[in-house]
C-alpha cells in the first residue's frame, strides 16, 4: 500500500486490492475508487468511470490538493482524479508509453503545482545507451510534455523539492535530483551488481557451495571461493568446470511456468502457497532427494515432488537466481540487492551472507550472529543497526567499531563445514580458547561524537579555530581519550590522554591550530568498548595564501624506517629478495630530499642487524622524530604469521615460530607507533611470504586484520601490502626483487604519474601497483592500498629527470 497526504489533512491509499481510497484528517473513509464503473465502490457520488487498472501502485496530490493522480502497475494509462470525490477529471499523455512493459506507474506534481511528472519502466536510448525516462507535462498533465533520461532501471518514486527540483528513485537502487526543465543535478548508481539475467545458468556453484560464480548485468563474470577468500574477475576466472547451474527438472520432479509468473507449476500442479501478488523469479532442484526451491519477490521456498511447501524463509530482495549446493546441504541465492546468500537445505535457515562490491577488490563475508571476514578497507560497508526506543533516534555502527568481538574469519571458516552458525561458533572458539561473550552488543557501545561549532564548509581565516563538541557514552560509561584529528593526523597537543567525566554531555572548549588550507577536522572518543566513529567537519581556508618563498620552509621532512630480512638466523626461513627490497627503497627515497622534502632521513635495518630490540628502537626513533608538518614510511619485508587466534606478527633476524611472543613482533607495536606518530603515516609491507617456515602445514598468513587497525581512523596510516587476505607474495629472480617492491619503485620514479603532472601521489601509486603486480605475477597476488577515512590524498614523491 502507498499513501500521500495533502495540507488540509486528506489522506488518500492506494492498494493491490485493486482501490484508492480517500479519507479525512480523522481517518473516516470518505470516498474509495476501483475498475470499471464500480459506481457502488464510489461514495462521493455517481459520475465515476472507474479506474484504469486493478493494480494501483501509485499517488500524488496536488499542492493545493485539488487533483490526485494515479499510476498503475497493470496498466499503462495515467489517470488524474478529483482531490476530494475521486471522480476522474483527465488523463495525460502516454504516447510512446503505452504498454505495461514501457509504463510510467510511479507520479508527482512539481511543488508548485504547475508540472505533472511520472516515471516507471518507460526506456528509450540516450546518447550511447537505454535510459530509463521521466515525463514532465505543463498545466498539471493536461498539457504538452517533455521526456528526459535519469536512471538506468526502472524509476519507483519521485518527490518534490523546492524550486521545482524533484528526487528519483531508481529500483536498482540509484537516484537522482533533477530541475523540472530536465537538468540532471546529480546521479548516483548504486554500489551493488545487478543479478538479473534472463539466462539464470549464470549462477553456478560446486559442491560444497563454497565457491561460486555470477554474471552481473553488464558486467565481466566473477568468481568467489570462501575457502580462500579469493575474488576473481572475468579474464582471471579459473576454469569453471566444476561448477554447476540450475536445472528446473529431474526424474520425477519437474517445475515449469516459474519464470516471473504468479502461479508455477511442480509436475504439473499450481503451486499454492505463494502470497498474493507474489512473482516467481527463480527455481532449482535438487539432485538427490526430490526437493524444489522456488525464489520470489519475497521469500525462499522449499517444496516436495507433491507441490507441498517443506519450509520458507523470507528474503531482504527478490532472488534473482538460486543454486542449490552438489551436495544437497546449502541454497546459495543471488538477491536483487547486490547480495550472495546461504541457506541450509534442511530447514532455511540463514548460513552466510556475502557482498562484493562492484570495484571487484572490496568484500564482506558475515554471518547472522554479525560474525565477519572482510577484505582490506572493506569491512564498514556493513554495520549495526541500534534501536533506542521509540523516542530515541536510532544508531549505526559500521563494523569495525566491534572489530575485537565480531571480526572472525575462523568462524566463517567452519560455516561450510558444519552448516550451522552455533557449531562453527563452538569449533572455533575451541580451536582459538576463546570464550564466548555473554555481553550484548547494545550493552558494549562506543562513544558518540558531535561537532558543535564550526559547522561543516565553514570559511575561516584565521590558523587559530576554536572547536566545540560533545562525547558521550550511551550507556554512561567514562571517557577515557578524546583524540581530535586534522586531515587524518592527530594534533600535537593531544597525543596525551584527555579525560570528560562520567556520562558528561557538556559541551567541550578547545583552541586548536591549523595549517592556511582547506582541512578536514576530525574528533573521535573513546570508552572501555573502543573508538566512536568520528565527527567529521570540512573548513574552508579564506586567508591568506603562503607567500612564494616561504614555500621551501614549509616542505616536510621525511623519515623512513626502511627493514628487511632475507638471512634470517634459522636457515630455514630464508628469502630471496626481502632485504634487498628494503635496501632499494631506502636508496631511491633518499634522492628525494631537496625536491618534494627539504630533507630525507633514513634508517635501515636489514638481516642480523633487523633484530627485534632494534626495530623497535626504529620504532620509537620515528615516532619521536615526525613532527606534524612530516612524513613518515615504514616499509617492511620479511616473513609474517599469524598465531591460532588469528593475531598477525612480524619475523625478525631472530624469530622462533614455536615462540612467537618472545621472539617476535606482534603488530599491535606497529599500531601503537603509527596512532602516536604527529604526521602523515605511510606503511609498506610486504610479509606474507612462503618457504620452508610454512612446512606444508600452514595456509599463507592473513594480513587484513592488521590493515584493517593501522588504516582505521584512529590510527590513521595509508596502508599498502604487496598481496590481499591470504595470498602468498612472490619474488623472482627475474625482476630483481619481490613483486610488489619491483611495482613500488617503478611507480615512485616516475611511472605513477599517471597524469603527466611531475607528481606521484597515494591514489596515483596505488593504481599502478595494482595493475602492475597482477601483470607480473599473472593474477596471482592481488596488492591493497587502504586510505584512512576522511584522509585526502596526497603526494609522495616528484618524478626525477
Amino acid at each position: 500500500m502507498r499513501r500521500h497526504g495533502t495540507t488540509r489533512g486528506a489522506l488518500a491509499t492506494v492498494c493491490y486490492d485493486g482501490k484508492v481510497r480517500l479519507y479525512d484528517r480523522q481517518f473516516n473513509l470518505i470516498a474509495q475508487q476501483s475498475s470499471g464503473s464500480g459506481s457502488d465502490d464510489f461514495l462521493g457520488g455517481s459520475g465515476s468511470s472507474g479506474l484504469a487498472g486493478e493494480r494501483p501502485f501509485s499517488l500524488a496530490f496536488s499542492p493545493d490538493g485539488s487533483l490526485l493522480a494515479v499510476g498503475y502497475a497493470d496498466s499503462p494509462r495515467l489517470q488524474v482524479l478529483d482531490g476530494k470525490t475521486l471522480k476522474l477529471l483527465y488523463e495525460p499523455d502516454i504516447a510512446g508509453a503505452n504498454t505495461t512493459n514501457q509504463s510510467l506507474l510511479t507520479v508527482s506534481f512539481s511543488q508548485d503545482g504547475r508540472y505533472l511528472l511520472a516515471g516507471g519502466y518507460y526506456s528509450k536510448r540516450s546518447g550511447d545507451r537505454d535510459w530509463n525516462h521521466i515525463r514532465i507535462w505543463q498545466n498539471q498533465g493536461k498539457g504538452r510534455y517533455t521526456d528526459y533520461p535519469v536512471s538506468k532501471n526502472a524509476i519507483i518514486d519521485l518527490k518534490p523539492l523546492k524550486n521545482n527540483d524533484f528526487l528519483v528513485a531508481g529500483t536498482h537502487p540509484d537516484f537522482a535530483r533533477m530541475t523540472c526543465t530536465g537538468k540532471k543535478v546529480f546521479y548516483k548508481e548504486a554500489e551493488t551488481h545487478d543479478h538479473r539475467s534472463d539466462d539464470r545458468s549464470h549462477f553456478r556453484t560446486n559442491a560444497q557451495g563454497s565457491v561460486f560464480t555470477v554474471t552481473p548485468y553488464g558486467r565481466s563474470p566473477l568468481m568467489f571461493d570462501v575457502a580462500t577468500r579469493t575474488l576473481s574477475t572475468g579474464r582471471t576466472l579459473p576454469n569453471l568446470s566444476s561448477l554447476s547451474g540450475y536445472t528446473d527438472q529431474i526424474a520425477g520432479l519437474t517445475v515449469t511456468d516459474w519464470k516471473s509468473t504468479y502461479s508455477p507449476k511442480i509436475n504439473g500442479r499450481d503451486v499454492q502457497f505463494l502470497r498474493r501478488s507474489e512473482i516467481c523469479r527463480s527455481t532449482d532442484v535438487a539432485s538427490t532427494n526430490k526437493r524444489a526451491i522456488l525464489g520470489t519477490e519475497w521469500y525462499l521456498y522449499c517444496a516436495d515432488a507433491s507441490g507441498s511447501k517443506l519450509w520458507e524463509t523470507s528474503l531482504q530482495a527478490v532472488a534473482w537466481a538460486v543454486k542449490i549446493s552438489g551436495n544437497d546441504k546449502a541454497v546459495l541465492a543471488a538477491l536483487g540487492d547486490g547480495t550472495i546468500r546461504w541457506y541450509r537445505m534442511a530447514d532455511g535457515a540463514p548460513l552466510l551472507s556475502l557482498y562484493i562490491h562492484p570495484d571487484g577488490r572490496r568484500w564482506v563475508l558475515w554471518t547472522p550472529e554479525g560474525y565477519y571476514d572482510a577484505a582490506a578497507g572493506a569491512e564498514d560497508l556493513i554495520g549495526w543497526h541500534v534501536n533506542q526506543g521509540k523516542d530515541k533516534e536510532a544508531l549505526f555502527y559500521p563494523a569495525s567499531r566491534f572489530r575485537s568481538t565480531y571480526y572472525r574469519p575462523d568462524i566463517i571458516d567452519k560455516i561450510l563445514d558444519t552448516y550451522n552458525e552455533a557449531e562453527a561458533i563452538r569449533l572455533a572458539n575451541q580451536s582459538s580458547n576463546r570464550t564466548q561473550s555473554t555481553i550484548r552488543l547494545e550493552q558494549a557501545l562506543p562513544p558518540i561524537v558531535r561537532i558543535l561549532s564550526p559547522t561543516n564548509f565553514t570559511e575561516v581565516s584565521s590558523t587559530t579555530v576554536t572547536l566545540t563538541y560533545q562525547a558521550f557514552s550511551p550507556g554512561g560509561e567514562e571517557i577515557k581519550q578524546v583524540r581530535i584529528l586534522i586531515d587524518g593526523r592527530p594534533i600535537e597537543t593531544q597525543r596525551a590522554l584527555k579525560t570528560v567525566s562520567q556520562g558528561d554531555k557538556n559541551a567541550q572548549t578547545q583552541s586548536i591550530t591549523i595549517p592556511p588550507r582547506d582541512v578536514v577536522l576530525q574528533v573521535l572518543a573513546e570508552n572501555k568498548f573502543g573508538w566512536s566513529e568520528p565527527a567529521t567537519v570540512s573548513l574552508k581556508w579564506k586567508g591568506a595564501s603562503v607567500p612564494q618563498g616561504g614555500q621551501d620552509v614549509l616542505k616536510p621532512t621525511l623519515y623512513v624506517l626502511a627493514i628487511g630480512v632475507s638471512d634470517y638466523k634459522n636457515p630455514d626461513y630464508k628469502l630471496t629478495f626481502a632485504a634487498k627490497d628494503a635496501m632499494d627503497f631506502a636508496s631511491f627515497i633518499r634522492a628525494q630530499k631537496g625536491g618534494l622534502y627539504k630533507d630525507v632521513v633514513v634508517r635501515t635495518l636489514t638481516n642480523a642487524d633487523a633484530t627485534k630490540d632494534k626495530i623497535l628502537e626504529g620504532l620509537e626513533w620515528i615516532q619521536k622524530e615526525t613532527t606534524s608538518r612530516d612524513v613518515a614510511m615504514i616499509f617492511l619485508a620479511g616473513h609474517g604469521i599469524n598465531d591460532n587466534t588469528g593475531a598477525f606478527f612480524f619475523m625478525p633476524y631472530e624469530a622462533q615460530t614455536e615462540s612467537l611472543r618472545r621472539t617476535c613482533l606482534m603488530f599491535t607495536e606497529f599500531k601503537h607507533t603509527v596512532s602516536t606518530i604527529a604526521g602523515k603515516v605511510v606503511l609498506f609491507v610486504d610479509a606474507c611470504h612462503s618457504g620452508n617456515i610454512l612446512g606444508g602445514r600452514r595456509a599463507a598468513p592473513n594480513i587484513d586484520m592488521l590493515v584493517h587497525e593501522m588504516a582505521s581512523v584512529e590510527s590513521g596510516a595509508v596502508v599498502f601490502t604487496s598481496s590481499t587476505g591470504r595470498q602468498y607474495s612472490l619474488e623472482d629472480e627475474r625482476w630483481g626483487n619481490g613483486a610488489f617492491t619491483k611495482a613500488l619503485l617503478e611507480g615512485l620514479q616516475g611511472k605513477a604519474d599517471l597524469f603527466g603532472k611531475g607528481t606521484i601521489t597515494v591514489k596515483t601509486l596505488d593504481a599502478y601497483i595494482t595493475e602492475r603486480v597482477k601483470t607480473l605475477t599473472q593474477g596471482q597476488q592481488a596488492p591493497t592500498c587502504i586510505v584512512p577515512q576522511s584522509m585526502p590524498d596526497f603526494p609522495l614523491a616528484i618524478k626525477l629527470q
